[in-house]
């Protein structure tokens, strides 16, 4: 039990009170590259361009009876998107990346809605872009 991570403030952790973790994170890279041809030449050049910003995408299960108010929660999280915050992310005890992260898109689904329209669990997925 204890932290997970974080990112800007936003702690991911599981304690006896509380439950807020990042759910199938992935982390993508992609090389940018040319394609060309000559024009005596049936092969197909390649020329590598360097990197693409690397991308981290995850899921945050948010309920209400296991301490994080899902639409807080996620009201402040678009804050932060909105606000173009960036900041290093960390799991465990260690930094991915050299750089910072910014959210890059954000999306929500409201799983369990109470009759007074109170959201009592979400599910956000969320990916974030290298900040260079």
């Amino acid at each position: 039990m204890g932290m997970l991570g974080s990112w800007d403030g936003i702690r991911f952790m599981v304690t006896d009170e509380t439950v807020m973790r990042a759910d199938n994170l992935k982390r993508k890279q992609k090389a940018r590259i040319s394609e060309y041809e000559g024009i005596n030449d049936t092969n197909t050049k390649i020329h590598f361009n360097g990197m693409e910003p690397a991308e981290l995408s995850f899921s945050i299960e948010l309920n209400a009876l296991l301490g994080k108010r899902p639409v807080k929660t996620s009201n402040e999280i678009d804050a932060k998107m909105k606000q173009g915050r960036h900041a290093p992310f960390i799991l465990g005890r260690k930094q991915i990346g050299r750089c910072d992260w910014m959210i890059s898109s954000k999306s929500d689904a409201y799983e369990i809605i109470l009759s007074r329209g109170e959201v009592l669990s979400a599910k956000l997925d969320i990916t974030m872009k290298e900040y260079h």
